[in-house]
């Protein structure tokens, strides 16, 4: 079965179980699977860097956000960090990795590596072929398996549009600050950015973003025009300088405090207000129905890197 399928671990009692793929469902359902399955299997393609979810008692991304340093620094500071954490992955059983951190999605997961130590879950490298119930691996060691959980990842699909309404990188639809469709202005998409922090503050700035640009069309045509003109070509660069691993995951992946830097002036540049988290805007704030730009509450503009 896929990962989005999985519901609850009761599904592993009695079961030999393989769970293919390293990514976070995959390594929280193998954390499932190594305390209620008969025996558990992690199938992994290559070394990743696995992330304590704390440190120093603050969650993760949360400490990283509050560390702003120089990426030459930033960098092999972490990687410090992580060695002190975590240690060397190979004592686990797992294959080294392949890629400097922060080279791919971060996997906020330790509690594998404890049921990796303990003999509750086993590491098998990438499968080469199946023969009945019979699982064999590249390296030549083979296991039956009952039950196998693709956790691979998914397609981006939208059934109620044509494919052909959108220009496409490797698997995503591309858009202009994973939010805005490139030509249409009635068209946004919520929650298709790939990035390396947490998700529910980003998709707040998104959202923040994409209701600004809604009013402006109705409110402040002019600016709407500019931001149409903008959307249609304008192509930072949000990685912050990293190299990420060649895979369909990471076309369009972006650092968050990048592509948090680049939104915030660009909400300056337009004048956008945001309307908070969970509260909806009162009826005269943020862009005030029927007041003039010119009333709005100022704003010093930064200088914006981006088209004019």
């Amino acid at each position: 079965m896929h990962s989005v399928r999985y519901r609850t671990p009761a599904e592993f009692s009695g079961k030999r179980v393989l769970i293919l793929g390293g990514g976070n469902s995959g390594c929280d359902i193998a954390c499932d699977a190594a305390l209620h399955a008969d025996r558990a299997f992690i199938s992994l393609r290559r070394g990743y860097h696995f992330i304590p979810k704390y440190f120093f008692g603050i969650p993760t991304d949360l400490f990283a956000s509050k560390v702003a340093l120089p990426r030459f620094i930033e960098r092999p500071m972490f990687e410090l960090l992580l060695k002190m954490a975590v240690g060397d992955l190979t004592h686990y059983g797992l294959p080294k990795t392949d890629h400097p951190v922060m080279a791919s999605h971060p996997i906020m997961n330790t509690q594998l590596l404890h049921h990796l130590g303990h003999g509750d879950l086993a590491y098998r490298p990438d499968i080469e072929r199946f023969e009945g119930k019979r699982v064999f691996f590249v390296d030549g060691s083979s296991e039956e398996i009952d039950l196998i959980v693709f956790a691979t990842g998914y397609k981006v699909t939208y059934p109620y549009m044509d494919k052909d309404l959108f220009a496409w990188i490797s698997k995503y639809p591309d858009l202009y600050l994973s939010s805005f469709h490139r030509e249409f202005d009635n068209v946004c998409c919520l929650g298709l950015h790939q990035t390396d922090g947490g998700a529910y503050d980003f998709f707040t700035l998104q959202a923040d973003m994409m209701c600004n640009f809604i009013l402006d069309q109705e409110r402040r045509p002019k600016w709407a025009a500019k931001f149409h003109e903008l959307k249609k070509n304008d192509r930072p660069k949000l990685s912050g300088g990293i190299h990420y691993v060649d895979s369909p995951r990471h076309a369009t992946y972006v650092k968050k405090s990048i592509f948090k830097a680049y939104s915030d002036k660009l909400m300056r540049k337009f004048k956008w207000k945001s309307f908070g988290t969970m509260q909806q805007p009162a009826a005269d704030s943020n862009l005030g129905a029927g007041r003039r730009p010119s009333e709005m509450q100022d704003s010093a503009l930064a200088e914006v890197e981006v088209a004019p």
